[in-house]
């Protein structure tokens, strides 16, 4: 949020002087106001007004006083025999809190800096309006209070959703100062303005896109869960094709590399169509599921189980919505995750080139984690309208992968679930997976009566998705299959090594030696490093679980050793 804007300029008598501030008094108090500024204006004049080698540049300030607060700015300095001095120098500054997210307000600030130099040059229209408002150089900082919708009017500055039609504005009103009030009002309240500057000639046009992080790494055996619906959304004409081919195969249950296989698309090129999704924050990452993991409680359990404010009571009736096998047939599709709403929407980055991908509608905040403490915040699943399941093959290119339904063929959630099930259930559910136990060991400890309510699927994927669970990974460790990659590396073994763990194309894994297709050790060797999960290993591989323990016990016999962490 903007705490003031001002308008600085270099006076000839007076040095950096601050000619337009909003709120009043907020940057340098008249002689006659008891107001406290923000921060003291005098220590940072020589920054805000700066030498010509720092000017027609951006600049960040943090003023040195507590509270601490930025200074936005984008000094401008115009040279010309038409000016005492030979030179104007001006800015347009943005002041906000320290903590405040500043990354989308820089462009603010270059686009106030370049819009009133051409403004400037071509027809004096900064330096006319100061002449006009201090023909007598008065030392007059303040404008006044907000302007209302007439005197906007009557300045020939409106704001975009107020009625009626701009005027042509006076040499001798304050333009300068209504834009800067008009820029704070519109840029806190609707985080965007359009203000006409010369009658209808010349408009501002500003709107804060948010800067979203970039997506955390994606490995070929991570598995995308859509966290929005977008089939309302599918454009062919505008849509990227990748994205196209691979959406009805994103349900939760395949990973990247599996999606890649089974819509015949290019590794990478479904690598980066599930990042842009990430980016948007239209998917969350999970991991492969499969019975045989381990899955184990994080600290936010207990806020779960014990919470007695609104968010935990909330959340416990969305899952218990949400995992129970529904009672009656075809009941509405209703989603676990609650919303959580990014401070913008918008259609894409700044400035960014071709189709959008996603509506504004889906401008929220992208997080995902490979933290098993954080909680990631995603988006509603709205599935009125589902992806369809991906048409069923007889020949799968990944044997150790058990046909699932998608998402669309999971039960729906139920309105009236079973009496029996309760959030008290659930919370008993989640305690007892622990680091040690297996998920299918866990299923035959519980009740089958309690068991057969709720789908297990859908069970952990809402406790990892909500931060309340985390995956207990395997990696196997063998210190002579580390030996044996050293040497390669070496030379001390003909051929090279070839690890495509984590990577590449489509596929298979990595090798040592002569060709390695046929050497089971030497195929599993560059995988044994301790670096490397059961997960990643079945996949680069395309073999199973049981198949890759198969695999360590008989080639690597006793000098394998599994860590789980």
């Amino acid at each position: 949020m903007i705490k003031a804007i001002f308008f600085a300029t270099f006076d000839v008598h007076e040095g950096p002087k601050v000619h337009y501030q909003v709120p009043p008094n907020s940057v340098q108090p008249s002689s006659t106001s008891a107001a406290i500024p923000l921060f003291n204006f005098r220590p940072l004049a020589n920054y805000i007004i700066p030498a010509l080698a720092l000017s027609n540049r951006p600049l960040q300030l943090l003023t040195p006083t507590k509270p601490h607060h930025r200074i936005l700015s984008h000094p401008v300095t115009i040279q010309g025999e038409q000016y005492a001095r030979n030179a104007f120098t001006f800015n347009f500054c943005l002041v906000l809190e320290e903590e405040t997210g500043f990354h989308s307000y820089l462009p603010v600030v270059s686009k106030l800096a370049n819009l009133f130099r051409h403004l400037e040059e071509q027809g004096r229209f900064l330096s006319t309006e100061l002449a006009h408002l201090h023909p007598n150089d008065n030392n007059s900082n303040n404008g006044g209070g907000l302007f209302s919708n007439s005197k906007r009017s009557s300045y020939g500055l409106i704001r975009a959703e107020d009625p009626g039609s701009a005027t042509p504005a006076s040499d001798s009103s304050s333009r300068i100062h209504a834009i800067c009030e008009i820029l704070l009002e519109d840029l806190n309240n609707y985080s965007e303005c359009m203000i006409p500057i010369t009658s209808t000639t010349t408009t501002l046009n500003i709107k804060l896109f948010p800067i979203y992080p970039p997506p955390p790494p994606l490995s070929p055996h991570q598995v995308p869960l859509l966290t929005v619906s977008l089939t309302d959304m599918i454009d062919p004409a505008t849509w990227d094709i990748t994205l196209l081919r691979i959406l009805p195969y994103i349900n939760g249950v395949n990973s990247v590399k599996r999606i890649a296989l089974v819509s015949d698309t290019d590794l990478k090129l479904v690598r980066k169509a599930v990042r842009e999704l990430l980016y948007y924050g239209c998917a969350s990452l999970l991991d492969i599921f499969s019975f045989g993991a381990i899955y184990a409680g994080t600290p936010a359990l207990a806020q779960f189980v014990a919470g007695e404010d609104e968010e935990a009571r909330t959340m416990r009736e969305e899952c218990l919505r949400y995992v129970a096998v529904p009672v009656l047939a075809g009941a509405p599709a209703t989603s676990p995750i609650s919303h959580h709403h990014r401070p913008f929407s918008t259609t894409g980055r700044p400035g960014g080139g071709g189709p959008s991908l996603l509506s504004s509608t889906l401008g929220h905040t992208p997080t995902t984690t490979t933290s098993p403490t954080a909680a990631i915040p995603i988006r509603p699943i709205a599935l009125k309208n589902p992806i369809p399941s991906p048409p069923s093959t007889s020949t799968s290119p990944y044997p150790h992968y058990t046909p699932h339904p998608s998402n669309s063929s999971l039960p729906p959630h139920p309105t009236n679930p079973a009496a029996t099930l309760n959030a008290t259930n659930l919370s008993t559910l989640y305690l007892t997976l622990t680091p040690s136990l297996p998920l299918r060991a866990w299923l035959e400890s519980q009740s089958s009566e309690l068991i057969n309510q709720i789908d297990v699927r859908r069970f952990i994927t809402f406790g990892v998705i909500k931060g309340l669970l985390y995956r207990v990974h395997r990696y196997p460790f063998s210190a002579r299959a580390v030996r044996r990659v050293e040497r390669a590396g070496r030379g001390g073994k003909r051929g090279s090594v070839s690890v495509s763990a984590g990577g590449g194309g489509g596929g298979g894994g990595g090798s040592i030696g002569n060709g390695g297709a046929g050497d089971e050790e030497d195929e599993l060797a560059p995988f044994l490093d301790g670096t490397h999960s059961f997960d990643e290993i079945c996949t680069e591989l395309m073999i199973s679980e049981r198949e890759l323990v198969g695999r360590l016990r008989e080639g690597w016999g006793g000098d394998v050793v599994v860590v789980n962490r």
